[in-house]
C-alpha cells in the first residue's frame, strides 16, 4: 500500500504539481553567462551544515573580487551563521527562519533587498529552496543545480558532475558557468577567519597544559596532535578501544603531546575522557559559547595533524592548513568531502562497516603510514624542527 502512495504521489507531482507551477513561475530559462560587473546583489543559499558552509568560502573571494561593489548576502543556518559572518568578502547573513510565520516576515524583508541573482548551494535539496528563491526574487536570476525535472524553478539549471570532485571544485565550476569566469588556483583555497578575540581561549587552554601552537617556537612548552572524538552518526564513531590505542601509540612519542576534541553534549565520550585510565591526564579541549566555531579553527590551527572521523573538522584542517588523518565509512564522501589540499591520509571502511569495526592494528597501522608519508622522520623530527 505504501508503495502504491508513493507512485500516485510521484505521478501527480508530475503530471499535475510541476506542469502549474511551471505557468505561474515563468522563469526565462537562459545559459548565457552573467556579466558579474553589471549585477549588483546576490544571495546565496547556504542554510546547511558546518562542512558545507566551510567548502562554500571561496566562492566568497572570487565573486567579490571580481567586483568590489558587489553585495554578497548569504541565508545560513543556526550551525553555520558564525563562518560567513566571520567572513570578509560576505556583507549581511540571515539565519533560515524555521517558524512559518517568522519566515513569511523574513522572505518579505529578502524581497524588499532586489536580489539580481540567487544561487542555491543546497545541493541535496530542490523544491523548498527553489521554491524560497522564487518567493525572494521573482524577478531575479536564479540558479540551482540538479536534474532536469527541477529545470522550471529556475532561469538555469546546471548539470555538474557530482561525485566526482571535490565540492569546492564542484562549486568552483557552477560560479564559472554561471559568470563565465576563471577562477584562479590561489582563489580556491577554504578559509576561515579567526580574529584574535576568539585564539584568547585557546592560547589560554594551551598554555595552562603545558603546550603550545606548532607556528611557536618554545622549548618549555610542547606541540601537540588533535584526536576529535564526537560525531553525531554511530556509525561514524571511534569506539573507546580504539581512542585508547591511539592515545598508546601517539603518546609513546615524548616530543609532543595529545589533545583531545569533545564536542559540548557528547556524554559518552565525556565518559570516556575522565574515566578511561588509559586517558587520564590528557587534556579535553571544548569551545566556549562566544565564537566556538573560530576557537575550533584556532586549535586545529594550531595542532601538528588532526586524526579524526569524516565531520566538519576535516575541513576546518584544511582551512587552516594543517595535516589531517581521516577516517570515512563511504566512498562517495571521501571524493566530495575529503580533506582539501592539504597533505593527508584516508582510511575507507569495508562496505556497510562502521568505522568502530576497524581493527586497532590497522588503526594504528594507517596512521604509522600516515606520520611517516607527512613527516618524514615522524612527528618527533618535525616538532623538534618548529
Amino acid at each position: 500500500m505504501k508503495r502504491l502512495m508513493e507512485i500516485a504521489e510521484r505521478a501527480l507531482r508530475h503530471a499535475v504539481v510541476y506542469p502549474a507551477l511551471k505557468i505561474i513561475l515563468r522563469n526565462r530559462v537562459s545559459e548565457t553567462p552573467l556579466e558579474i560587473d553589471t549585477i549588483k546583489r546576490v544571495l546565496i543559499f547556504r542554510f546547511d551544515r558546518i562542512g558545507d558552509m566551510i567548502v562554500t568560502t571561496p566562492v566568497f573571494k572570487a565573486l567579490k573580487r571580481r567586483n568590489t561593489n558587489l553585495q554578497i548576502d548569504v541565508i545560513a543556518s543556526s550551525v553555520n551563521e558564525e563562518i560567513p559572518r566571520s567572513n570578509p568578502f560576505v556583507d549581511e547573513v540571515y539565519v533560515l527562519k524555521r517558524n512559518w510565520r517568522e519566515l513569511f516576515a523574513q522572505i518579505l524583508e529578502l524581497r524588499r533587498r532586489k536580489y539580481d541573482v540567487i544561487l542555491n548551494f543546497v545541493f541535496n535539496r530542490t523544491t523548498f529552496p527553489a521554491i524560497l528563491a522564487n518567493l525572494i526574487a521573482p524577478g531575479g536570476f536564479k540558479v540551482g543545480q540538479g536534474p532536469e525535472k527541477y529545470e522550471f524553478y529556475f532561469n538555469r539549471l546546471l548539470k555538474l558532475p557530482r561525485f566526482e570532485k571535490h565540492m569546492a571544485e564542484t562549486l568552483m565550476a557552477f560560479i564559472e558557468q554561471v559568470f563565465g569566469i576563471r577562477v584562479s588556483d590561489e582563489e580556491r583555497g577554504l578559509e576561515i577567519e579567526v580574529s584574535e578575540e576568539a585564539r584568547v581561549p585557546v592560547e589560554r587552554f594551551l598554555r595552562g597544559h603545558g603546550l603550545r601552537s606548532r607556528s611557536l617556537a618554545n622549548d618549555q612548552l610542547a606541540p601537540y596532535v588533535l584526536i576529535n572524538l564526537s560525531v553525531k552518526d554511530a556509525e561514524r564513531r571511534f569506539s573507546n578501544e580504539q581512542v585508547v590505542a591511539l592515545a598508546r601509540y601517539l603518546a609513546e612519542n615524548g616530543q609532543f603531546r595529545i589533545v583531545l576534541l569533545v564536542a559540548p553534549g557528547d556524554q559518552e565520550m565525556e565518559h570516556a575522557a575522565r574515566l578511561l585510565p588509559e586517558l587520564t591526564g590528557i587534556p579535553v579541549f571544548r569551545a566556549l559559547k562566544d565564537r566556538p566555531l573560530a576557537q575550533l579553527a584556532s586549535i586545529v590551527e594550531g595542532a601538528l595533524c588532526l586524526v579524526t572521523m569524516d565531520t566538519s573538522l576535516v575541513h576546518f584542517a584544511s582551512a587552516m592548513q594543517t595535516s589531517v588523518l581521516a577516517f570515512y565509512t563511504e566512498l562517495v564522501l571521501v571524493k566530495e568531502w575529503s580533506p582539501y589540499r592539504v597533505p593527508h591520509g584516508i582510511l575507507l571502511t569495508p562496505a556497510g562497516k562502521p568505522i568502530s569495526g576497524i581493527p586497532t592494528e590497522i588503526l594504528i597501522s594507517k596512521t604509522k603510514e600516515f606520520i611517516g608519508a607527512t613527516f618524514p622522520g615522524g612527528l618527533s623530527a618535525i616538532s623538534r624542527s618548529l
